[in-house]
């Protein structure tokens, strides 16, 4: 049975699982990551096996203890004291980027999931409903009837291999330690195309003042078709009662992606 002492809240994180700093027995801290219901017991559970599988990995944290149970408890290292941009340290971001290189260099295991490409897409779920993208007031009416049929398209190809990805990689999901990145938050760890952490990343790290999206996903115009298109069509949607701040951030994360597939086609602009 582990018990912990002087329990400090941690706030953060899209997920109702409980975060809390605590002191062990010895006086260690730790950061601990426990369940509350049905799904985030599912989550922890692969998040513990992804830390086994890449325990002593440098841009993974220390994993010191997993209780499975009716509420599942992850204890890690406390990172409390660590860098979590932004701002955006020099450096940081290539020492990101080099990171996710590592991450998807590493053989796969075969537990790990494929993530399906139509799940990492939106036009086509904007073709068929377009009010709640519209209701965010971001584009026109016309501007999305014209180009609608040109990003459907691009966003179609889904290209192997597929590599070891993180699939959840923000800002609030890695730190620095000592020179070093640290990933955290492995519950969605999947297999995708190569390149798929960073185009995913850049919309996020774009809006919090680092570089345009397209100078760390490279010229490959289906990224940026994709992203805005996953943002796009999720935005506007109704919130998350277990995860009220996902609509907010997904539209944070729209008002760069936009652009940047504006920019990819030569598109007018959407207003």
């Amino acid at each position: 049975m582990m018990s912990f002492h002087n329990q400090t809240p941690v706030q953060g994180g899209y997920t109702p699982a409980e975060r809390f700093r605590a002191q062990q027995d010895d006086g260690t801290w730790v950061f601990v990551k426990r369940a509350v219901d049905e799904d985030t017991a599912a989550w922890l559970r692969i998040e513990a096996r992804a830390y086994a599988e890449l325990a002593g990995q440098p841009f993974v944290a220390r994993c010191i203890d997993f209780a499975d149970g009716p509420r599942p408890t992850l204890v890690l290292e406390d990172l409390g004291s660590a860098h979590w941009p932004p701002p955006w340290l020099p450096g940081q971001v290539q020492r990101v980027c080099t990171a996710l290189d590592q991450l998807a260099d590493l053989p796969a295991p075969d537990w790990v999931k494929v993530r399906r490409g139509d799940g990492m897409n939106g036009w086509w779920q904007v073709a068929e409903d377009p009010g709640p993208l519209l209701s965010l007031g971001l584009c026109t009416p016309a501007w999305l009837e014209t180009v609608l049929p040109l990003l459907v398209e691009a966003e179609r190809p889904w290209p192997e291999p597929f590599v070891l990805s993180h699939c959840d990689t923000r800002s609030d999901n890695l730190c620095q330690v000592d020179g070093r990145v640290v990933l955290v938050d492995w519950n969605w760890i999947c297999r995708a195309p190569r390149g798929f952490d960073k185009a995913f990343w850049c919309a996020s790290l774009a809006a919090e003042g680092g570089p345009l999206p397209e100078t760390i996903a490279g010229p490959d115009r289906m990224w940026p078709a994709r992203i805005s298109g996953f943002f796009a069509s999720r935005a506007g949607l109704p919130g998350l009662p277990f995860a009220p701040r996902v609509r907010h951030i997904q539209r944070v994360q729209l008002e760069t992606a936009l652009p940047w597939v504006v920019r990819a086609f030569e598109l007018p602009p959407p207003l």
